[in-house]
């Protein structure tokens, strides 16, 4: 099910029209940030996490070092940056789509378990993405993976609990955003322009916000 930016940024995310997909629990807050490079993905999961942070939320936010340092995300003004809730806010690097399915497999293992677990550019989106294999079975089973953590949290923390996650992708016809959306019952599509976004993305005092395009936005 598509939803907007202000959607997304609220305190709490829409629940999933769906309590379960193939005999899978899934997490009512679970959300797929699709889009191709350049749509700001990683600002506006980084957004989220500083909402959530700001709520007294506990963040995991799992990403790859070295795609972080060339795109670091967007914040708005130097008063967001020196947000004590950052202090709320873990950050665990991971070099690929394989590691990310081995520590997911060991979630259980945490010392303390995230409210809000975040995972941003470790999605393989083609077969240039992987080294071997079929990208297409590794992306089935992250999404696999992905989904039996949201259920986990869930039953951990409750209806609060939260699983979002960034993924490149080419449009509404990729394969890759095909195989996802099975996995996440919840799905933001960005594009480099504006004008075609599903929500307008802009920044301000109190950093990034955003306004669904039926308000009137341009």
């Amino acid at each position: 099910m598509p939803i907007n930016l202000h959607d997304f940024l609220a305190p709490t995310l829409p629940p999933s029209p769906e309590p379960s997909r193939g005999g899978v629990e899934v997490c009512h807050s679970s959300c797929l940030i699709a889009g191709p490079s350049g749509s700001a993905k990683t600002s506006v999961l980084f957004q989220y996490a500083l909402r959530a942070a700001q709520n007294d939320r506990n963040v995991l936010l799992l990403c790859n070092k070295h795609a972080l340092e060339l795109k670091p995300p967007l914040l708005a003004c130097k008063s967001q940056k020196a947000d004590p809730a950052w202090s709320r806010i873990s950050l665990k690097y991971l070099e690929s789509g394989d590691e990310l399915v081995r520590f997911l497999a060991g979630l259980h293992l945490l010392p303390s378990l995230p409210d809000v677990l975040l995972v941003d550019g470790l999605l393989p989106t083609g077969p240039a993405s992987v080294n071997s294999g079929s990208w297409e079975r590794l992306l089935c089973r992250l999404s696999a993976s992905l989904v039996e953590a949201a259920a986990f949290l869930a039953s951990k923390a409750g209806p609060h609990a939260v699983v979002a996650c960034t993924a490149a992708v080419g449009g509404p016809g990729d394969r890759a955003l095909q195989i996802l959306e099975h996995a996440f019952p919840l799905t933001i599509l960005l594009t480099p322009d504006p004008a075609a976004w599903h929500g307008v993305l802009t920044c301000g005092p109190g950093g990034l916000s955003a306004t669904p395009l039926s308000q009137g936005s341009a």
